[in-house]
């Protein structure tokens, strides 16, 4: 048995749609025994109705950069939670900079968290919409998020989160712009547990006893060839 790990947006999964060819791939992959894991930033709730309209599921699910590990039905095998009083002191400062609001990813959906203004540059959150005075409500955190045009201020905002709460590291993302296309995102920081991607082999082997193999994107912005998993 082998099992190919791949990414999901603007890798499985590019503007907005699985092809059809990138689908029968893995289907014949799991049909030879082989198992699929999907490993993506987004939560549960985002990503597993997409994969049951295209009526095919990997079989499992790594969540939120790592911060969860979920079986093929989305039972949950693996948290990584950030200790409470630390997700709150973030939020509570993050509300202090600007008003951009957070995205905060709770272990069953992800709420947005609009800032003391009322705004915020999240997109739609599957767990609905939260204001400033429901902060301190806030439970079970896995992940924050922050968005923000200014790739300076977001790679600023990471080291500083860093620098300010030892318990949370920050990942950066950011996709540029192309003549072909407007952006697909604005520049973001995603706040979790530190360490926490060296580890990930390690759960893997601990909870599901298996190897894996990454499936690359092998053209930036561009769908992979999951035809290579014939191959390995």
């Amino acid at each position: 048995m082998k099992c190919a790990v791949s990414d999901f947006d603007r890798t499985l999964y590019v503007e907005r749609m699985i092809g059809e060819e990138d689908k029968n791939a893995v289907l014949n992959w799991q049909k030879s025994g082989n198992l699929f894991v999907i490993a993506t930033g987004r939560n549960l709730g985002t990503i597993k109705p997409i994969f049951e309209s295209y009526g095919f599921s990997p079989d499992f699910w790594i969540l939120n950069n790592g911060a969860m590990i979920a079986d093929r039905d989305g039972k949950t095998l693996f948290t990584k939670l950030i200790p409470r009083e630390t997700a709150l002191a973030v939020l509570r400062y993050l509300q202090s900079i600007n008003d951009d609001g957070s995205g905060v990813s709770l272990t069953d959906r992800k709420v947005c968290l609009l800032s003391e203004k009322g705004t915020s540059t999240q997109k739609a959150c599957d767990g609905g919409t939260i204001t400033a005075d429901q902060l301190e409500s806030l439970d079970n955190i896995v992940q924050i998020h922050r968005r923000n045009l200014d790739l300076k201020h977001i790679k600023d905002l990471c080291k500083d989160i860093e620098e300010r709460f030892s318990e949370v590291s920050g990942c950066l993302f950011s996709v540029p712009l192309t003549k072909k296309r407007r952006p697909l995102t604005f520049p973001r920081c995603d706040l979790d547990q530190p360490h926490l991607h060296p580890i990930l082999r390690q759960i893997l082997l601990e909870f599901l006893n298996i190897y894996f193999l990454p499936v690359e994107n092998t053209r930036r912005q561009s769908r992979v060839d999951l035809r290579i998993l014939e191959e390995v």
